[in-house]
């Protein structure tokens, strides 16, 4: 995955695609691989796909705010308010110190 972060700082985004992809195959229980790659789709507004890997990284560690918030972020995108806000709910329940959720939702209900 750190390749593939380079790749991607390099703007050659579909080498890190091919990269990340690769690090998900070799270890498909790392939540954040799914969570990278997904903030890169979500980036390149490839927000099934974003979609996709936060649904994942969510399966797999329920308790991490950040993909709830994250998953949030691409709902917004696709203007799919209700569970945009649904997801900000739910990191802020499992964070609720944390300020960013709480702006990304205000934004969201204005």
């Amino acid at each position: 995955m750190r390749r593939a972060s380079v790749f991607r700082k390099l703007k050659q985004n579909q080498a890190a695609k091919s990269d990340a992809d690769e690090a998900i195959t070799l270890e498909p229980q790392n939540s954040s691989f799914y969570r990278i790659r997904g903030n890169w789709a979500r980036e390149d507004g490839r927000f099934s796909d974003a979609l996709d890997d936060f649904n994942v990284a969510v399966d797999l560690e329920p308790e991490l705010a950040i993909y709830h918030f994250c998953r949030g972020l691409v709902f917004k995108e696709m203007k799919d308010y209700n569970q945009a806000i649904f997801n900000l709910d739910r990191a802020i329940e499992i964070e609720p110190t944390h300020a960013e959720y709480y702006c990304s939702r205000g934004r969201l209900h204005r």
